[in-house]
């Protein structure tokens, strides 16, 4: 908490919270429409000024254009972390560390070719346990046979998804 630095050019500070943005309080009035902002290190706004992150600069904007005729405070809370993948996202979530905030929105901002990363890790880590080679699945335990199976489903998930993707 309470950090200032100079990261990959940019001057940098955490507030109370450790997060790099303005100082919140831990849960917001009424009044208030709060967003969690989670991605990677362009979500963080590696190597821009404090202040200059997309996040805090769309703050600004709603509250400066809608907050007087709407009656609503926007706070968007910066929760992003540098080189972290959808795996550290999901587990900042499934931790409840976004929902001590009370967001009303959680907004997770993602590279589009992440699902590659995914699919190409899984490929290494299968390669490790087979050593390259191939098992006969004759051999493989019913949970290895069960492991596989949900293998093969998330890789047509994401199959489908790819060609989702490319036809946007």
């Amino acid at each position: 908490p309470f950090v200032r630095s100079i990261y990959k050019g940019g001057t940098f500070s955490t507030n109370r919270w450790g997060f790099r943005d303005r100082d919140y309080e831990k849960l917001p009035d009424d009044a208030t429409l709060r967003v969690v902002v989670l991605g990677p290190s362009y979500v963080l706004g590696s190597g821009v000024n404090d202040g200059e992150p997309f996040e805090q600069l769309v703050e600004d904007r709603l509250n400066a254009e809608w907050s007087g005729s709407s009656g609503v405070h926007y706070e968007l809370l910066n929760l992003a972390m540098p080189s972290s993948s959808l795996v550290e996202i999901s587990d900042i979530v499934a931790s409840g560390r976004a929902a001590e905030f009370a967001p009303d929105v959680l907004l997770v901002v993602v590279h589009m070719n992440w699902h590659k990363v995914i699919a190409t890790e899984i490929w290494h880590r299968l390669d490790a346990v087979t050593g390259g080679g191939t098992v006969p699945i004759e051999e493989l335990s019913p949970q290895q046979k069960v492991a596989l199976q949900e293998l093969q489903n998330y890789e047509r998930s994401l199959a489908v998804k790819s060609l989702e993707l490319e036809l946007s």
